[in-house]
């Protein structure tokens, strides 16, 4: 393996926010840009930004294997699912 075989983007000094090898594509972890929203908007919120970042790696929400969520409360989980986080 060699550096040539990862593809990185949206990379600063410390991550890369997408890191591309052997076809299949890592997000880094994503939190909404705005945490004033409710637990409906921080989902659009993020779930838009994982569009942005898939895209850039040529590929797109249908081809995710894994997917880790966190909540703060337990009680928001069904507002979650309901804002399109399984779609």
């Amino acid at each position: 393996m060699s550096q040539q075989d990862i593809q990185r983007f949206n990379t600063t000094p410390v991550m890369s926010a997408v890191t591309v090898f052997n076809n299949v594509v890592y997000l880094s972890g994503q939190v909404p840009k705005n945490p004033d929203l409710d637990i409906t908007g921080q989902t659009q919120d993020v779930l838009n930004t994982i569009d942005q970042l898939l895209a850039q790696a040529n590929s797109d929400k249908s081809r995710i294997l894994s997917a880790q969520l966190f909540l703060k409360d337990l009680s928001d989980f069904l507002s979650l699912m309901k804002s399109g986080s399984t779609g």
